[in-house]
């Protein structure tokens, strides 16, 4: 994670296209990353930390108890 913010800081963007798939989630039938809900707070509090406007797409993500919660996890350090 720190050596892509770090290029995206390097390459100094106007702005942010953020591929959002939840199936990154430990919890997710099809993700094979397992971060947990606290890992995906802090990707959110990192990206949002760039302080660039950010498009924000919604991709993959298949646990769905899990879905709304995490995307809104991610989202509210955009506020």
């Amino acid at each position: 994670m720190n050596e892509a913010l770090g290029l995206i800081q390097s390459f100094i963007p106007s702005f942010l296209v953020l591929s959002t798939g939840m199936d990154l989630y430990f919890g997710d039938p099809l993700g094979t990353f397992n971060v947990t809900r606290e890992g995906i707070q802090q990707v959110g509090n990192q990206v949002a930390g760039l302080d660039l406007p950010t498009l924000i797409v919604m991709e993959g993500g298949y646990n769905n108890e899990a879905l709304g919660k995490n995307i809104t996890t991610l989202l509210e350090n955009f506020l």
